[in-house]
């Protein structure tokens, strides 16, 4: 949980995404089209794009408070706050693979 509070709101933004592409791979292990599996593939991507543009807010935002910050903790606040804006990206990118294996081993089962 400390993950959600420290990722900051885009951990909601990728969960939702991991929901909504999990039932689109669901779907996909009872289809036999080969389109909506490919469609489920490039859906894969969501979590992770979603998780990436929290990243990029995250250091936007840490870039503008290390302006007002003192120039001597400057250094140690940059590292620490980059760990912590990773932590959507990381999130997203995790579950996008997990999803396609998923969605790789529904393929398997239909043919």
């Amino acid at each position: 949980m400390s993950y959600f509070q420290n990722g900051g709101a885009y951990m909601y933004f990728v969960l939702h995404a991991d929901i909504l592409v999990f039932i689109m791979v669901i779907g996909a292990y009872f289809v036999k089209s080969s389109a909506y599996k490919a469609i489920c593939y490039g859906c894969c991507l969501i979590p992770l794009i979603v998780g990436y543009i929290g990243f990029e807010n995250n250091m936007v935002m840490v870039h503008s408070a290390l302006e007002m910050a003192d120039p001597e903790v400057r250094h140690e606040l940059l590292q620490e706050s980059k760990s912590l804006a990773k932590i959507p990206f990381v999130f997203g990118l995790v579950s996008s693979v997990i999803l396609a294996i998923i969605t790789f081993l529904s393929r398997l089962r239909n043919t």
